[in-house]
């Protein structure tokens, strides 16, 4: 399974979170899980907001803070498939969560970078390097 996270510069309560991802499609909570979508393109809202859950130590504290310009508050965590189908759904899940509360989209669980999105390779030139 590939993840996407969030980094908020606010605080956001798990009440919060499970409220609005009710609101933006989510279909069954299950042990601090919101499930959205169908099998075999769903994806997995964590509701668990803590910072430690994407921030390990100072160095990396100071890191984050440089890169996002801002200090990280919260982080979730969006797991999803392999599908391209479940990628478009956890991104935009995560837009949504980014547009409710701010903050910067880490894409680095599903072969990206912090901001950017994984870019698959050219099926042409997939063989090559």
């Amino acid at each position: 399974m590939r993840n996407l996270g969030l980094f908020f510069p606010t605080a956001v309560t798990v009440e919060e979170l499970a409220a609005f991802g009710l609101v933006i499609g989510g279909i069954s909570i299950s042990e601090s899980t919101l499930r959205m979508g169908e099998d075999p393109d769903e994806a997995y809202l964590d509701l668990h907001t803590e910072l430690s859950n994407g921030c390990f130590d100072e160095e990396e504290f100071g890191m984050l803070f440089k890169l996002l310009g801002f200090a990280p508050v919260a982080y979730v965590s969006i797991h999803m498939n392999r599908s391209e189908a479940a990628f478009e759904m956890a991104e935009s899940i995560a837009r949504s969560l980014r547009e409710r509360w701010g903050g910067s989209i880490d894409y680095s669980g599903a072969g990206g970078s912090l901001g950017q999105p994984f870019q698959p390779p050219d099926e042409a030139n997939a063989g090559e390097g």
